[in-house]
């Protein structure tokens, strides 16, 4: 395995990993402000801000962050070419429209499409919500599944696009946990969104778990992927 590693930042308050050098970050949403001491330290590490359309459009700290340390590249899921979204800096922008960044999920799981179909029973707070999950998806057409949190996303990105990689995941741990900035109005589907992800972590392939470290060791115990002390 090459020497370069890469880092994930998710939004749950978690200490950075210390004394290892990232070539990469991933950061979810408003965790991209998590890269700042890291940019100031190399001026060379490549920062990708992963998000979705409604929070890059709606939600205030993510745009705020965003904006504040300009990744070369944005990865937009339920995006598309056409979006105007508000940035003021230039940056590669790479679009995962509605059933593109559902389709790309599954060849991480065992057994791919359905898996991530059975992972949506695991949504929402009450009966209530599943039910309107699925009319949004199969009847009104408002939306197609999500999937993983774009948290998780952020995740398989690295995975995916640093094959040859070990990827340390920070502020990420598939539990009911704070998050290190006031959420906006849509905290309640962010919150019941982390049992998707705890299915799914389950049904991730050994070929990427094996790569994957984490300081937090209720994270490493659940997804059983390799800890180590920070």
């Amino acid at each position: 395995m090459e020497n370069n590693r890469i880092l994930v930042f998710g939004s749950s308050p978690q200490e950075a990993p210390k004394n290892v050098k990232f070539e990469k970050i991933y950061a979810s949403n408003a965790s991209i402000i998590k890269c700042e001491n890291f940019s100031k330290l190399n001026n060379n590490i490549e920062i990708i801000s992963v998000t979705t359309l409604d929070s890059i459009l709606f939600d205030e700290p993510t745009k705020k962050n965003i904006n504040k340390i300009k990744p070369g590249k944005i990865i937009l899921r339920r995006g598309s070419g056409n979006n105007e979204i508000k940035i003021d800096f230039k940056c590669d922008l790479k679009n995962f429209d509605k059933f593109s960044q559902w389709e790309y999920q599954k060849k991480f799981f065992h057994f791919g499409r359905i898996s991530l179909f059975l992972s949506e029973l695991f949504y929402g707070s009450n009966f209530k919500d599943k039910i309107k999950n699925f009319l949004n998806a199969f009847y009104f057409k408002k939306k197609k599944f999500l999937g993983v949190s774009t948290g998780f996303f952020a995740i398989l990105l690295a995975l995916d696009e640093n094959q040859n990689s070990e990827i340390y995941v920070s502020g990420i741990t598939m539990e009911n946990s704070d998050h290190f900035y006031k959420l906006s109005q849509k905290s309640r589907r962010v919150m019941t969104r982390y049992k998707v992800d705890k299915f799914l972590i389950k049904l991730l392939k050994n070929e990427y778990k094996k790569r994957i470290f984490s300081n937090n060791k209720n994270f490493a115990n659940l997804a059983k992927v390799n800890y180590y002390e920070n």
